[in-house]
């Protein structure tokens, strides 16, 4: 959970980063309660983004390794740039890859932990009578 909180707030920066460099905007009435209405808004995005990237972190790595090779062949005059920013693509796609890996395991760990404490006294339930005894208990 705190992973996911980590990448709502680092998603939420770049959200809003973006949106101000792409829209202009302008505030009319009451620019306090827009603007916290967007740092709102830009929160919930960045969460839900951050849970998918969590979640489905296969597809974020590929995607920022595609990303990074565009940006390294267009933005990338010299070799020795393209190399720069393909590494910082790379570096950022091994950190998505090892925090969704680890993050999915735990998930799945934590599904099969309570599983099979279900399945324990289901066990329990459907066998009421005391093997070593003989005598039928209503513990079991």
């Amino acid at each position: 959970m705190t992973v996911i909180f980590i990448l709502a707030i680092i998603y939420t920066v770049v959200l809003r980063i973006l949106d101000r460099t792409i829209f202009e905007k302008v505030y009319f009435g009451n620019a306090g309660e827009q603007i916290l209405s967007e740092i709102f808004k830009t929160f919930f995005l960045g969460f839900v983004l951050s849970v998918l990237t969590v979640y489905f972190w296969w597809i974020a790595v590929i995607a920022v390794l595609i990303v990074g090779a565009i940006v390294a062949l267009t933005k990338a005059k010299s070799p020795g740039t393209r190399v720069y920013y393909f590494g910082i693509f790379v570096v950022i796609a091994v950190v998505i890859g090892i925090i969704g890996f680890f993050a999915k395991k735990d998930i799945s760990h934590n599904d099969d932990n309570e599983t099979g404490i279900v399945r324990i006294e289901q066990m329990a339930d459907e066998s009421s009578d005391c093997q070593f005894c003989g005598v039928e208990s209503s513990i079991l």
